[in-house]
């Protein structure tokens, strides 16, 4: 398989008993076979009927992604997607929001994003009866910034949804870089964000603020040196955080794991639109991550409280 979930090359052993290739495939972006590449376009009554996005290919030339039918020929769906109310923006018979090579559909229903740097899909929030499962691309990394988010608390829980359920492609790297990150004032950095939209889809109203913008992508950044620096040493920064949060950590109540985790629910703030839409008003960005950094951060002694 490649990054998408496509299947590219199936094997089978022949009657000697060695391996040989059985049925290999190359795609368009949207999934139609380069007809050429493929021992068979169809493959019925085998595995090998398991192609673009891992999906089977029926005898009607669709893919069967469960919520509904795709046309890799035309990279439409047959019909108007279940969930087109969340994403009024788009077609509801679009495939992936037109970008397949950035986003998949997992079952036709909604390109969800919790990306690596590679573009695979980190977790489902589908996958598991609904209640949301790793993939196989989850790094052990993953998992423990992942659980240790959405179980420190409610504030946690819910900005690890944000997360799992983005409609943009969000990554989330762990900067191991033994230098601490400074900004281009000289001051230490914990973690950045860069939140990516379409200029050409910034609405206004009559008064001149914006009231709506498409979102394109996210990248959060998480930087360890700096992280572990505070764990050490947090009077140098006491100046950028609440006088509880350095109290918590000379005490040994707020861990290196710990400011991880409310740094990540503080950088999940910066991906949402809203936040982007303060932005560009000249609002405060900083206000509602700030906030969510701290409720994390008293929910997580609470907890350990007790």
């Amino acid at each position: 398989k490649d990054h998408l979930g496509n299947n590219r090359v199936s094997f089978g052993r022949n009657s000697a008993g060695a391996l040989e290739i059985t049925d290999a495939n190359d795609y368009y972006p949207f999934g139609m076979n380069h007809l050429k590449s493929g021992n068979a376009y169809f493959a019925q009554g085998s595995y090998k009927s398991y192609k673009y996005n891992g999906k089977e290919l029926q005898e009607s030339g669709m893919y069967d992604y469960g919520a509904r039918f795709y046309m890799a020929d035309i990279g439409r769906w047959g019909v108007i997607d279940p969930l087109s109310e969340k994403m009024r923006r788009y077609s509801p018979y679009n495939y992936a929001f037109d970008n397949p090579i950035r986003f998949i559909d997992p079952d036709g229903r909604q390109a969800d994003d919790w990306r690596n740097k590679n573009g695979q899909l980190v977790y489902d929030p589908k996958a598991n009866g609904g209640k949301g499962a790793y993939t196989q691309y989850a790094t052990a990394t993953d998992k423990k910034l992942g659980d240790n988010l959405r179980n420190s608390g409610k504030k946690g829980l819910e900005q690890f949804n944000t997360l799992v359920n983005s409609s943009i492609p969000t990554t989330l790297t762990l900067d191991t870089k033994k230098s601490i990150q400074k900004d281009s004032d000289g001051n230490p950095v914990q973690a950045e964000t860069t939140t990516r939209f379409d200029t050409k889809s910034v609405v206004k109203d009559r008064k001149g603020n914006v009231i709506d913008v498409k979102l394109k992508s996210a990248d959060i950044v998480l930087f360890t040196a700096s992280i572990q620096d505070e764990a050490k040493n947090p009077d140098k920064y006491s100046q950028y955080n609440d006088p509880k949060e350095t109290q918590a950590i000379k005490s040994g109540v707020i861990t290196e794991d710990d400011i991880t985790t409310m740094s990540l629910g503080h950088e999940i703030g910066h991906t949402t639109k809203d936040n982007v839409l303060t932005t560009l008003n000249g609002g405060d960005r900083e206000a509602v991550p700030e906030k969510t950094d701290n409720q994390i951060m008293n929910e997580i002694i609470k907890k350990k409280s007790k």
